[in-house]
């Protein structure tokens, strides 16, 4: 019997366009010290052209975790780019979307943080706010002190006593750090909305019968000083058994 899980952890691609073989597939530290924290091993998987080898991870993963990053291209939920729309990789787009949509065919679990959210929203027919600031005046700013990654920036509230962020904190308010110009807006067929932010921005959401769900927020830097938020991980490695 296999004693550990394997937990996929997908890849930002920065390309070095003045030496190409300089460039590279990076994960963030935290991502992988909470996974192994949580009793998992976790896989870096690179961003990749072929769809073939894409669905040969989803194979032998047991979970996916899809990290934060940068702006997902529009092109995949059928808008235009806005004017304030930041840095995309249509191929880390089109490694995640691929590789989400054969995970959840094959019936295995699925966390996305911050971006990562974003994505799963997307992968199954949602859509996107471009930019928060220029959508409605009434948003509040979600882009907290990047040098305090692990510092709470705002305060979300937990709408579902039955869904997994309910099932950890045991409360409806939570104190979160925040770093993010986008959002979930037409939420997915088969989703809905766990938590949002005192101005109504979506913070999570969940497919309870598929065992898929994000958060907007970032726990992987929260868990570092605060062991509440490593059992997120822990759920997640656990719904992998």
């Amino acid at each position: 019997m296999k004693e550990k899980i394997l937990i996929g952890i997908t890849a930002s691609f920065h390309e070095n366009k003045e030496n190409l073989p300089l460039s590279q597939n990076i994960v963030g530290r935290d991502y992988v010290l909470s996974i192994i924290a949580a009793g998992a091993i976790p896989i870096v998987v690179p961003v990749i052209q072929e769809k073939k080898l894409i669905e040969e991870y989803a194979d032998f993963l047991d979970g996916l975790l899809l990290p934060g990053g940068e702006d997902v291209c529009p092109k995949y939920y059928g808008q235009n780019p806005h004017e304030k729309l930041g840095r995309v990789s249509e191929i880390r787009d089109h490694t995640e979307l691929i590789l989400t949509k054969k995970m959840a065919e094959l019936k295995k679990p699925i966390f996305g943080i911050c971006r990562g959210m974003q994505v799963l929203n997307i992968a199954f027919g949602g859509d996107l706010i471009q930019d928060i600031p220029s959508a409605d005046e009434a948003y509040a700013q979600h882009f907290g002190k990047m040098e305090q990654r692990a510092k709470p920036w705002h305060q979300i509230e937990i709408i579902n006593k039955k869904s997994k962020l309910y099932q950890v904190f045991g409360r409806e308010k939570v104190e979160v750090n925040s770093f993010h110009h986008q959002a979930v807006d037409r939420v997915a067929e088969g989703f809905y909305i766990t938590a949002r932010a005192q101005d109504g921005i979506v913070e999570a959401i969940e497919n309870p019968q598929a065992k898929i769900w994000g958060v907007q927020f970032h726990p992987e830097n929260m868990a570092q000083e605060d062991p509440e938020f490593l059992n997120l991980f822990k759920l997640f490695v656990e719904e992998c058994r």
